[in-house]
């Protein structure tokens, strides 16, 4: 496993345009200041992840940059309609479907089909405002929470 580390490693140092008194230099770096490689990396990471966010802000604990399937507005959305209103994905995606209908008219929704719930959530997020779209899930998740329980649940079947 630690050959496997050093050899991406000197992939990357042989793939880039230092000199070979820039090596040296990195290798004296190396030898002197130990364990500060990984803290100089984070750091770079998260600037990195600053400059390329819309808001400038940047968790370092949020780790969706290693895995670009999970979004935590995407994981919001699902635990609002989901999991606090208690909708299954179908019925989750028809009520926010209605409720984007009744702002943006014009707009085309892609229907959930086969798409998991979050992917069909993400799609939407290239078509509605992220603030828009938690507001509607707010809404969908506040009725169904408040809304009144019967006492005979199989009497409104």
């Amino acid at each position: 496993m630690k050959s496997r580390t050093i050899s991406r490693f000197m992939l990357v140092i042989a793939s880039s345009d230092l000199t070979d008194a820039e090596l040296r230099e990195l290798e004296k770096w190396l030898q002197n200041t130990p364990h500060v490689l990984s803290r100089q990396v984070k750091a770079l990471r998260e600037q990195a992840g600053r400059l390329a966010s819309p808001s400038g802000e940047h968790d370092p604990e949020d780790n969706t940059s290693n895995n670009p399937d999970r979004d935590p507005l995407v994981e919001r959305l699902d635990q609002l309609l989901r999991r606090e209103a208690g909708l299954n994905a179908t019925r989750a995606a028809d009520l926010l479907a209605e409720r984007i209908h009744e702002e943006y008219r014009d707009l085309s929704i892609p229907s959930l089909g086969k798409e998991s719930f979050q992917r069909w959530l993400r799609l939407l997020l290239e078509e509605v405002p992220a603030t828009s779209l938690l507001h509607f899930a707010t809404q969908i998740r506040n009725s169904a929470v408040h809304a009144p329980m019967s006492d005979w649940p199989l009497k409104a079947r």
